[in-house]
């Protein structure tokens, strides 16, 4: 697969196109996306935020949002200025991301949580403050 990938990045910047390729998925189950650089979650979730604020005349702030993910296919979203989850159970390429993260980065916007899926999201939402203590 990685071969593939940089033979696929290399073609894309020959042709000058504004994409970017991300790599998710583990052992035979691995999959390749091309992402035009205006597309992705970190652009879908500023959206939401966006339209959902005017629509109900509030001020929906970035530290009022946490992006969640568990696989490579979440590193861009959580490139922005939102506190993020990784859950317990995410696969290699998003764990490997995050140990190459800042330790400000890890401690105060980025969680690796302990828990595995809807229960790593809820003790982001309790160490984040969304939630009293379950």
């Amino acid at each position: 697969v990685e071969e593939a990938v940089r033979e696929l990045e290399e073609y894309l910047m020959r042709k000058e196109a504004k994409a970017r390729v991300v790599v998710s998925g583990h052992g035979d189950y691995r999959y390749v996306d091309v992402i035009s650089m205006k597309a992705g979650k970190l652009g879908a979730t500023q959206w939401v935020r966006e339209k959902v604020g005017n629509k109900e005349s509030v001020e929906f702030k970035v530290e009022d949002t946490i992006c969640c993910g568990d696989s490579g296919n979440d590193i861009a979203m959580m490139q922005g200025n939102e506190k993020c989850v990784i859950v317990g159970n995410s696969q290699k390429e998003l764990v490997d991301w995050y140990e190459r993260q800042n330790e400000d980065e890890k401690g105060n916007r980025i969680l690796y949580a302990k828990r595995n899926q809807a229960d790593g999201i809820l003790e982001a939402l309790e160490t984040f403050g969304f939630l009293q203590e379950l």
